[in-house]
């Protein structure tokens, strides 16, 4: 009976301290829901929400620059609270949300799902308004399109890509954090619902923080839409880069290279590579395997000469059969490789003429909400335009399956589709949403691994982490290149045949792009360094400025210190043009001398997981 009563009297004392993390004080418009590591409290009165880190004791509040808006608990209990509150879109129609909040045992993460009717007409809008830190030392963290960049919340103007409002399925992850470089401190916001979503990192008084702008599908609200908060006291962007490993480990993400190389052994012959762009076939694989190259991926366009674009002078490696050289580079333990597109096709007119890889018939192009094909890449052979993404597996089929039937190649290099943004279709024959876009890219991305290629893409992205193996571009910088497609000759240079970059571009690639060290951080390597090799863009190589003159300081040896500290791979441009030449043609010691450098300590980093990543001073 006494151990009874000590336990009812238990049970009512749990019951009791429940009761209390929901049940308001009369007159108090305050619900709070709390575990061990975070308190979050909603106030209806102002419609602010906000978190208690208790192991740092930090109070994370909204903008003080927010206006007030009334909100309605309508269901509260231990571990959610949900209300209703309306918010304006774009077109200031309003918009009538049910948001809940969720907190897990002892977890550092608070979820936010907000829905409304899946049917309800809309154009984009901000939710939910961000926290944020008034510290000196306050930066935004966030992989823009490459690795990795955090940038000073105080920053007036963005160096390169416009932050105010960036899609986040264009970012490497559905991620941007919010640190303090000096204490630690600091949140993230993770995107789960990416594919319609952009992150806006607007001023809020003097200081940047980042909230979610949601999109609509197909001019609708279309589903619920979630986000994750995730707080620490200390560790920075590193921590919470971190969590979002462990968070991408629970969505299947987290696939390593060791884990790949158990169905394709191929994957082994990254470690220690070398990524020669060598796109028209001029560089001899026997003879660079003889001066040390022991590891290479050999891309080229077409081993088969399908472009047959002239050569400047006839080399004897290539006056044998193509697919002997291919049998030949495979022997020394080279991957080589042939390039892929399927995102931009050109029109056929000719019903005669069969659809393949780089021409298709109209009615299998992307059209927009006004039924007009939306435009694609545009070159010297003309303008091109988007194919819907139904059709990428089709033609993945007969353009890959033709050339093994060649060229016994074991890798592929898929261009495009696993950089560029997620597109709607809206053709009443093959609609598509973004997320079945997606889908569709993946099914090309599957196809590839399941004959046992090497997958590299350009770029890449989280949800292509399990089915690609490299991402050319994720080690550099798109924004900031002080050249375009063409080398320069001078330091300094600005004006191109085709273009005039502003004076500052030079200093602005050294501080901001591939070259900057305050700015840069590994926020993808730390994540999935294990999973995909990263490379440099193939107009960002090593040896890029290997014939320009007056540089301040050696670019390659620059770029060599940066692929070992990324435990990156390096890539080697090749055109016999002199003017467009690399340091095969230019510098073969140089060549050689940068292979080595970074290649030897890739291949003892290709496969492992990055820990930590510090700088040894916070003056930035």
């Amino acid at each position: 009976m006494e151990r009874t009563a000590f336990m009812n009297v238990v049970a009512a004392l749990v019951f009791l301290h429940a009761i209390a993390l929901t049940v308001r004080p009369a007159q108090c418009s305050d619900w709070s829901i709390e575990n061990a590591v975070l308190k979050v409290t909603v106030s209806e009165d102002s419609g602010r929400v906000t978190v208690l880190d208790k192991k740092s004791n930090h109070l994370w509040k909204q903008a003080p620059t927010i206006p007030n808006r009334k909100i309605k608990v309508i269901k509260a209990n231990t571990k959610s609270v949900s209300f209703t509150v309306t918010m304006k879109d774009d077109s200031s129609k309003e918009i009538p949300l049910t948001v809940t909040l969720k907190l897990q045992d002892n977890a550092s993460a608070l979820q936010v799902g907000i829905s409304a009717d899946p049917k309800l007409e809309m154009s984009s809008f901000d939710f939910i308004e961000p926290f944020v830190c008034d510290s000196e030392y306050a930066f935004l963290a966030i992989a823009d399109w490459c690795n990795g960049h955090i940038y000073p919340c105080n920053l007036d103007e963005w160096p390169g890509y416009n932050l105010d409002e960036f899609l986040v399925n264009l970012m490497l992850l559905p991620w941007v954090a919010v640190v303090d470089l000096k204490s630690g401190l600091g949140y993230s916001v993770t995107v789960e619902t990416a594919d319609d979503a952009a992150i806006r990192c607007v001023k809020f008084g003097k200081t940047r923080a980042p909230m979610v702008k949601w999109i609509p599908q197909w001019g609708r609200f279309g589903y619920e839409r979630k986000i994750i908060y995730t707080f620490t006291p200390s560790g920075g962007y590193v921590a919470l880069a971190k969590e979002f490993r462990k968070y991408a480990r629970k969505q299947g993400w987290l696939v390593t290279l060791k884990e790949k190389a158990k169905s394709n052994p191929n994957i082994n012959r990254l470690f220690g590579a070398a990524l020669l762009w060598d796109y028209y076939k001029h560089i001899d694989g026997i003879e660079a395997y003889n001066i040390g190259v022991e590891k290479a991926i050999h891309h080229v366009s077409r081993w088969d000469c399908f472009y047959n674009y002239p050569r400047v002078f006839e080399h004897d490696y290539y006056r044998r059969l193509e697919d002997d050289i291919v049998k030949e580079e495979n022997a020394l333990g080279w991957l080589t490789e042939e390039y892929i597109q399927l995102a931009d096709a050109f029109p056929i007119s000719d019903n005669n003429l069969q659809p393949n890889e780089n021409y298709d018939r109209p009615q299998t192009f992307l059209t927009d909400i006004n039924n007009n094909v939306v435009l694609g890449w545009r070159d010297e052979r003309g303008q091109m335009s988007m194919r819907c993404s139904a059709f990428f597996l089709r033609r993945a089929k007969q353009a890959v399956g033709a050339r093994l039937s060649y060229h016994p190649i074991n890798s592929i290099y898929f261009d495009v589709s696993t950089q560029r943004q997620l597109m709607e279709c809206y053709s009443k024959f093959h609609p598509r949403t973004r997320t079945e876009y997606k889908a569709d890219v993946i099914e090309v991305l599957k196809y590839l691994k399941s004959l046992r290629l090497v997958v590299h893409g350009e770029c890449a992205k989280w949800w292509t982490v399990p089915y690609q193996d490299i991402g050319i571009g994720t080690a550099s910088i798109l924004t900031n290149l002080p050249w375009h497609g063409i080398h320069p000759a001078k330091y300094g240079q600005t004006e191109y045949s085709d273009r005039k970059f502003p004076d500052n571009v030079w200093q602005k690639y050294e501080t901001w792009g591939t070259l900057g060290h305050r700015y840069r951080v590994p926020l993808w390597e730390l994540v999935f360094h294990d999973c995909i090799v990263s490379t440099q863009r193939e107009s960002d190589t090593m040896d890029w400025t290997s014939g320009t003159a007056d540089l301040p300081f050696s670019y390659v040896d620059k770029k060599i210190a940066l692929c070992v500290l990324f435990g990156t791979m390096p890539t080697y441009y090749h055109c016999i043009v002199p003017e467009s030449a690399g340091a095969w043609t230019r510098n073969r010691l140089e060549f050689i001398r940068s292979y080595r450098n970074a290649c030897k300590p890739f291949e003892i980093l290709a496969d492992k997981e990055m820990l930590s990543h510090e700088s040894v001073s916070y003056t930035h």
